[in-house]
């Protein structure tokens, strides 16, 4: 919508501006000017509307049929929640899209994630056979099945199938996500740097997986015989939950954001530093732990067993799915939870220390900005305070 807006600005404007002629225009000298959309009033610098002089607002003049000589204003009969978007074009030549946008983006982005797990639960999938027919109907037709009748995800995945809303809800989605990465590819103007950014990387491995699941969907009887191309099937579906990340194109828009990246990216050291110590320590106590139990015939069976165990202890997490039997070996597990406390809590601290500072200096920046805009807007414009007749043309 705003893309369009702006193309109807700038585009429709060129015939507009030679229509006029040579039209006495705004000079320098005249500092700032008011632009009236549809009732709403914005100020500007002229120097910012200047960029582009061959457009509509780039060739306001007094003599326009847009100026009022009333409140000394343009008017333009134009949607005035999208006109910020427009001034922001004029400012740094980038078109951003309304917050609105935003919203419906992201909630896109979370509805579509939420699917995958809508499509594998058993109250929402539609049943078509039961495994006596399939298999019936495998014989019959010399195809060997490869799912295991005893395991019931195999057998749900064989006798069932998601519901029609689900299917083509699914499909507009990913309509929505093609639409969007064709044309931020078309319109980008630099496609080495494009190529070269990770989100856009993944949003093209997005959009080939979308369209190679939608393809083998429909190859029911070679899903059915193919062990290896349902194999396939699966890690695309479990691919397609990386659309979570498209969450982080919000960055721009949201400052906290970018400081949580900002904070990441300052405690790189630390990060590096907590995973090579979670890696010794967790070797170490797996070592310890496999030796003091190798008396028990029930425990730690080998020694990648102990590693898991050792993560999950250090972690605090405790599965309970392994654990020591033996005195010697629940000793290691007590020094095993102390030392993850400690190993986990330094590299934390700091890491917490370099994002309260970073939000500490975000805020301060912040009440700059608003406090340099408030007085921006208490300056009273030249024509206010000037006995000059602003239609008089300036050389």
């Amino acid at each position: 919508m705003a893309l369009l807006y702006v193309q109807g600005l700038l585009l429709w404007s060129r015939k507009s501006v030679m229509d006029r002629g040579n039209a006495p225009r705004l000079t320098m000298d005249d500092d700032t000017v008011r632009i009236n959309v549809n009732g709403t009033m914005f100020t500007t610098r002229l120097s910012t509307v200047q960029k582009y002089p061959d457009t509509l607002l780039g060739s306001i003049s007094f003599e326009s049929d847009c100026y009022s000589k009333d409140d000394k204003s343009f008017y333009f009969d134009r949607n005035p929640e999208l006109f910020n978007t427009i001034l922001d074009y004029y400012r740094n030549g980038c078109l951003h899209l309304p917050n609105v946008f935003s919203f419906i983006y992201l909630s896109t982005v979370l509805v579509s994630a939420s699917f995958p797990c809508l499509k594998t639960h058993p109250g929402i999938r539609i049943q078509t056979s039961n495994a006596t027919t399939i298999l019936k109907l495998a014989a019959y037709n010399n195809v060997q099945m490869w799912m295991n009748k005893d395991n019931h995800k195999e057998m749900q995945f064989a006798t069932t199938k998601e519901p029609n809303w689900l299917y083509y809800w699914s499909l507009v989605i990913c309509i929505f996500f093609s639409v969007e990465t064709i044309l931020r590819v078309l319109t980008c103007s630099t496609k080495n740097k494009f190529v070269k950014e990770w989100l856009n990387i993944l949003d093209i491995i997005l959009f080939v997986i979308m369209w190679i699941c939608y393809g083998i969907k429909h190859a029911e009887k070679e899903i059915l015989s193919n062990k290896h191309l349902t194999y396939f099937l699966c890690f695309c579906e479990a691919v397609s939950v990386l659309r979570l990340f498209k969450f982080f194109r919000l960055a721009k828009q949201y400052s906290s954001l970018r400081i949580l990246f900002i904070a990441v990216q300052s405690s790189a050291r630390e990060l590096l530093l907590l995973l090579i110590t979670f890696f010794v320590f967790g070797w170490m106590f797996a070592n310890l732990v496999y030796y003091t139990e190798i008396l028990e015939s029930e425990s730690f069976p080998n020694m990648l067993v102990g590693f898991w165990w050792s993560v999950v202890t250090m972690t605090t997490v405790g599965y309970g799915d392994v654990y020591p039997v033996g005195p010697l070996g629940r000793v290691v597990g007590v020094l095993c939870s102390l030392c993850g406390l400690l190993v986990l809590a330094m590299p934390i601290a700091i890491i917490a220390g370099n994002f309260d500072s970073l939000c500490r200096h975000n805020e301060e920046r912040e009440a700059y900005v608003k406090l340099q805009t408030k007085q921006k807007s208490n300056i009273p414009k030249a024509w206010e305070t000037s006995k000059i007749d602003p239609n008089y043309p300036i050389k």
